[in-house]
């Protein structure tokens, strides 16, 4: 603390005292500084860091120093030799530590080429064998449950890798059809007012052309002559009956009643499915008559087709007449 009654200048400052120092230069200076920041001693020092070679090598586990000498920025440490020996080995059987270094190795036996001796099947087949593949074989596929064969509309069971397991014959996908041409009988069979077209006279009327398969039959047999088409599997019919039939002679008023009717093998008891009337007129000389619809049938349904000349003046059906059924 001061005790002057003067006052120091605005462009003064006092001086900064001496400390215990000896000024002068240090080497590598070995200092102690105050709490104001002044360094009150100081000597040279014996120097800093000396660079060295490394001595140490890496290795699994860490090596503490001791050395007063520091490693040059330029050097390197070399890698521990493990146990295992230097050299080329075939097929290696190696064991590495946790630091992903091999610690030893030895020649292994290696795999020899084979055939194959397993199937390829649904399943997969575990194997032990020691020896390998060749690249150029292929294991065989594995038989299946089904015997081999052709198969006609074949009815298959596929397993979940799309081999067939099983497969037998199977029901024809083509739809029954049949065609008949009717006869030109000289001489119609039956009484006028019920003739039977698949019946007329003596002669053979109504004659196959196309059955594909045969599952629609002409039966029964009436006087040597067909008189109905018995159908064998139940489904929807489509059929078509087309033909002219041929007159002697007539007057106006003449008609012709054409009548297709069923009779179901349950009952027994026809059953008027179509029926087409038209009227005879002077000078005709052949009268066309035509059925055609859809009609559901059973199984051994009988289909009949009849007609009615009232004044009993037709002769025969002329050629070209026929009667067409197809399964839908």
């Amino acid at each position: 603390p001061g005790i002057a009654t003067t006052f120091m200048r605005s462009d003064a400052a006092p001086a900064l005292s001496n400390t215990t120092v000896t000024a002068g230069s240090y080497t590598n200076a070995d200092i102690t500084v105050d709490a104001q920041g002044r360094i009150t001693a100081a000597s040279t020092g014996t120097g800093g860091a000396v660079g060295d070679n490394p001595t140490a090598e890496v290795s699994d586990t860490a090596v503490d120093g001791t050395a007063t000498t520091f490693m040059r920025s330029d050097a390197a440490p070399a890698l521990a030799d493990t146990a295992v020996i230097a050299g080329s080995y075939t097929n290696a059987d190696i064991t590495v530590d946790s630091k992903g270094r091999i610690t030893s190795a030895t020649t292994g036996t290696g795999g020899s080429a084979a055939d194959p001796t397993a199937e390829v099947s649904d399943i997969a087949i575990p194997g032990t064998a020691t020896t390998f593949m060749r690249s150029d074989a292929a294991p065989a596929l594995a038989n299946t449950t089904v015997t081999a064969g052709s198969y006609t509309n074949a009815d298959i069971t596929v397993d979940a890798q799309g081999r067939i397991t099983s497969a037998s014959n199977g029901i024809s996908s083509t739809k029954p059809q049949a065609s008949y041409k009717i006869s030109t009988s000289p001489t119609p069979f039956g009484t006028a007012s019920n003739r039977n077209v698949f019946a007329e006279g003596s002669g053979q009327v109504c004659v196959f052309n196309d059955i594909t398969p045969v599952s629609i039959l002409p039966s029964p047999i009436v006087g040597g002559q067909i008189s109905s088409i018995t159908v064998q599997t139940t489904g929807s019919y489509f059929l078509q009956f087309s033909g002219v039939l041929e007159i002697a002679s007539g007057a106006a008023g003449n008609t012709f009643t054409l009548n297709l009717s069923n009779i179901p093998i349950a009952t027994g008891t026809p059953v008027l499915l179509n029926s087409v009337t038209a009227e005879y007129y002077d000078n005709d000389i052949g009268f066309p008559l035509s059925i055609t619809g859809i009609y559901n049938l059973q199984a051994n349904d009988q289909l009949t087709l009849q007609y009615t000349d009232t004044a009993g003046n037709a002769t025969s059906w002329r050629d070209g007449t026929a009667i067409s059924i197809f399964a839908l």
